[in-house]
């Protein structure tokens, strides 16, 4: 329902917006595909196929032989309902479609692993870049990046890993084997976003399984220590990421005396020379070069 009353909303408002520019439209079939293309940016690439796919000979056709990118949601209520659904999307949409889908959005560690039960990737989803990871395990994520070091656009990951779970970055190695941390060394990762910080620890892990990491992006529950957490983040960096210049920290009531100690940190300790720090909202971000 919620879809429907959004595409409703949106092809009034390109309707409106293409009556200016051109034409009265008396009828929807009088849209040009530009129009839907447009449209269908903003939708689901499960929910597209769903409502619009048997509708017509002209908008199957725009869905299966269109250039538009699509993004891809697996997120069920129930355990029950997900399989029947998650095998059809699979052979209907996700993998015929497979170089067009630019990002995945994965829900609970149930849901992720029925969906690479029932859809393999690999390089040929040559325009996959961003996946986002909800309440997933270490050791899932871990093994999931080795399978996925192939894809030759996978530049961004949001992951929330489970509560329930203490992340350790010991996780990387075996009996002293860095084997694992080989495994995913490959990916080309630059961009993180870590949902649910719980420990130092999982930050550690994230740097060292994203090697070429550009920017990391983290939201900081309350009563963890700022300035000890930036001063481990930026001296592993020196280490692990040497490509690493930009810090968002999202904090709950950030203000300029966070600022103020942060720099007074950076400073005495020489921990950056060049580099910008400034709050947006939330958001106190870091840059460097």
């Amino acid at each position: 329902m919620i879809m429907k009353k959004f595409f409703v909303y949106l092809l009034l408002n390109f309707v409106a917006t293409y009556n200016e520019q051109s034409r009265p439209i008396t009828c929807i079939e009088e849209l040009p595909n530009e129009l839907f293309y447009e449209i269908f940016e903003y939708l689901d690439g499960c929910d597209i196929y769903k409502a619009f796919s048997k509708l017509n000979a002209r908008f199957h056709h725009l869905i299966n032989n269109s250039p538009i990118p699509l993004k891809i949601q697996v997120a069920f209520k129930s355990e029950s309902e997900s399989e029947s659904e998650l095998k059809y999307y699979c052979k209907n949409v996700n993998l015929p479609s497979r170089n067009r889908i630019v990002s995945l959005y994965l829900f609970k560690e149930f849901f992720i692993d029925e969906f690479f039960r029932y859809c393999i990737i690999d390089a040929s989803f040559i325009s996959l870049e961003f996946i986002d990871l909800i309440d997933i395990s270490s050791a899932k994520l871990l093994v999931l990046l080795s399978y996925l070091k192939s894809l030759p656009r996978l530049f961004s990951l949001s992951a929330h890993v489970d509560k329930q779970e203490l992340v350790q970055s010991d996780i990387l190695l075996e009996n002293g084997d860095p084997k694992h941390y080989l495994a995913v060394l490959n990916n080309k990762i630059t961009k993180v976003n870590l949902k649910n910080m719980v420990t130092v620890e999982e930050v550690k892990f994230f740097f060292l399984l994203c090697k070429r990491m550009q920017y990391f992006q983290v939201n900081i529950p309350n009563g963890t220590d700022l300035n000890r957490l930036v001063r481990f983040i930026l001296n592993e960096s020196r280490i692990l990421n040497p490509d690493f210049t930009s810090l968002s920290l999202n904090i709950s009531n950030a203000n300029q005396e966070m600022i103020d100690r942060l720099q007074n940190i950076i400073i005495s300790e020489k921990l950056l020379c060049n580099y910008i720090i400034k709050r947006i909202g939330d958001n106190i971000i870091l840059k460097w070069n």
